[in-house]
């Protein structure tokens, strides 16, 4: 029998959900590991989701772009899809400073609905030894269950699952930060969105993933008041 089963057949085959492996067996001592079956610590996955580096990447790189267009454009920059950036990075950093020292008994999940989806994924796709999960389930329960070969490599997300999760993501602090926009349709085709994986899918597709965390007042139908001209 190989020793591993990954976060998923835990789910399939012991009919438990994502959430109940995270409160009842990893906070409780359920060790997960990676493909190279090594430690998984909080800090490992909360710098995996953050990707601090990419973002302060992208944060130069478009405003580098800005700068050729002059002055008033890199102000502009500044104020909007640049100060954007600069506090999710600065959120991100807060939150991997937090999580450091910690150990999963001591982990709390984000309030950030993606946040705390992004971790769940991360634990669904971890690998578990079969002498820990004996701790928590039977041994009989366990051999009847089909076993992983143990070079299975842990599930990773798609590409467009990955690029939905960053877009929900910014798209909800961006609705948090700007009460003035109130439809799904201002959010599609924002910078912020752009950058944050949603350029290289529909502009349909954008606007069905921002729907699904979009606030009431972005969803209710019929006309709008008209916005104040500035």
């Amino acid at each position: 029998m190989s020793k591993w089963l990954s976060g998923q057949q835990l789910l399939n085959n012991f009919g438990i959900r994502d959430i109940e492996l995270f409160y009842d067996y990893v906070q409780k001592g359920l060790q997960p590991h990676n493909n190279f079956v090594k430690p998984i610590l909080p800090s490992n996955v909360v710098e995996e989701i953050a990707n601090i580096a990419k973002l302060k990447e992208q944060y130069e790189k478009l405003r580098y772009s800005v700068e050729e267009l002059g002055n008033e454009e890199l102000q502009k920059f500044d104020a909007t899809t640049g100060y954007g950036l600069l506090e999710q990075i600065g959120h991100y950093e807060k939150w991997l400073l937090s999580v450091k020292k910690l150990d999963w008994n001591e982990f709390k999940l984000p309030e950030m609905k993606a946040e705390a989806a992004a971790v769940l994924t991360a634990l669904v796709n971890s690998l578990y030894h079969i002498e820990d999960i004996k701790k928590y389930f039977s041994e009989p329960e366990i051999e009847k269950k089909e076993i992983i070969p143990e070079f299975f490599k842990a599930k990773k997300l798609r590409p467009d699952q990955e690029a939905k999760m960053k877009v929900q993501q910014v798209a909800k602090e961006l609705y948090d930060k700007h009460p003035e926009i109130d439809t799904v349709k201002e959010m599609v085709d924002r910078p912020e969105i752009l950058e944050s994986g949603g350029k290289d899918y529909q502009p349909g597709t954008r606007h069905k993933w921002i729907s699904e965390i979009a606030p009431k007042r972005a969803k209710d139908p019929g006309i709008r008041p008209e916005k104040k001209k500035k």
